[in-house]
């Protein structure tokens, strides 16, 4: 069966599709430039997170914009080492960003 993975990399678009055939596509690239946040260095910054974080889920929006994921870190941590087809939708920032990287790995 296909599995399509919908990742969230915040303001912009990427979805993987696994097909039956073994072969992958992937559709647009965001954050595929993006490196992780640094740890905290103290445990008055990680409490001070956590409160920001409550904050966003009252409000209703969970912080999920904030937890965003580096589509090319995504694809080596599911196993996924070659790509059959990348589809761009359309030529703006917010679909390409880290096409470049994409193509180095």
């Amino acid at each position: 069966m296909s599995s399509v993975h919908f990742l969230n990399v915040g303001k912009g678009d990427c979805t993987l599709i696994q097909h039956n055939s073994g072969r992958n596509s992937l559709i647009d690239i965001c954050k595929g430039n993006y490196e992780s946040p640094q740890q905290v260095d103290s445990i008055q910054e990680m409490f001070a997170n956590a409160a920001a974080e409550a904050a966003e889920r009252v409000k209703g929006n969970f912080g999920m914009s904030k937890k965003t994921t580096n589509p090319i870190s995504y694809l080596e941590g599911i196993g996924v080492g070659s790509l059959f087809r990348f589809i761009l939708t359309h030529p703006d920032m917010d679909h390409l960003d880290g096409l470049d990287a994409l193509m180095d790995n």
